[in-house]
């Protein structure tokens, strides 16, 4: 370490805690609140969810729209085609060359500031994470989770998942008994930053924010369609602290909101031709 980089260190550990000692009444409860949505695998789970499955032809007719409304307006929708969509499954065979994530990222998450972000702000207060779930399903990288850090332009792996049973990794990350697919990026709040800078908002304004980047990687991901098709989805079906610890995120600190599994879309029925 080069005698900047240990001042550089020392002067973000420094703006750290006085982020947390000026702030800690108002990130205590924004991380309470997290906490309270955050999903422990077990079997009362699964069971839970069979009841809401019960329920869920009667959930929809159920909503919170007023009774007493002033006025009402007919629309014309019959007759205009719908746009079609189809379940899709990922070629989990497909590598990644390092040059494509390049592309990816750079216009998914670079330039945080631009007027794309509904949050317009210097300090973003979300961070974006690669997810491999196999060695070398991206050219020369082990599996793990990375981080994507413009400041250096490097990819720095966190956690080294090689050695990782894959019980546990299925347990964090799918509900499912089967990963989707062998890439993804995570999406974590870093709750001192986003608490400091919008107060008891800033979780919300975190999440604006996670919905941004999303909708910038999914444009970015359609865009590179031309001799490979490119899929992506997001999911909230995985297990919040679980995966935050095997990420190497603090749960507490910067929790794993979501996760956007992407790869290369598998040809075949309902998929593409």
């Amino acid at each position: 370490m080069t005698e900047n980089q240990y001042y550089k260190l020392a002067e973000q550990n420094y703006f750290r805690r006085n982020l947390a000692e000026n702030n800690r009444e108002t990130l205590e409860e924004l991380i309470k609140f997290h906490q309270a949505t955050t999903t422990i695998p077990s079997n009362n789970i699964t069971n839970m969810n069979k009841q809401k499955d019960l329920w869920n032809p009667y959930l929809n007719e159920i909503n919170s729209i007023p009774y007493f409304v002033e006025n009402s307006y007919n629309l014309n929708i019959n007759n205009i085609p719908k746009q079609e969509s189809f379940p899709f499954a990922y070629d989990k065979s497909y590598k990644f060359k390092m040059k494509t994530l390049d592309n990816i990222f750079v216009n998914s998450f670079s330039d945080r500031n631009s007027n794309r972000y509904e949050t317009k702000v210097n300090n973003p207060t979300t961070l974006p994470l690669l997810l491999i779930f196999k060695n070398n399903v991206v050219d020369g990288l082990s599996a793990g989770s990375y981080f994507i850090d413009f400041n250096s332009q490097k990819l720095l792996q966190i956690k080294n998942w090689e050695s990782l049973e894959k019980e546990d990794v299925l347990l964090a990350f799918s509900s499912k008994g089967d990963l989707p697919s062998y890439t993804a990026i995570a999406y974590a709040i870093d709750m001192q930053k986003a608490s400091y800078v919008h107060g008891k908002r800033g979780y919300r304004q975190a999440l604006i924010e996670i919905g941004s980047l999303k909708q910038k990687f999914k444009e970015t991901i359609e865009k590179l369609n031309i001799n490979t098709i490119l899929g992506e989805h997001g999911s909230s079906e995985f297990a919040d602290n679980m995966a935050s610890n095997l990420c190497g995120t603090n749960i507490r600190l910067s929790p794993i909101i979501l996760i956007h599994w992407f790869g290369k879309v598998k040809k075949g029925e309902n998929n593409v031709s």
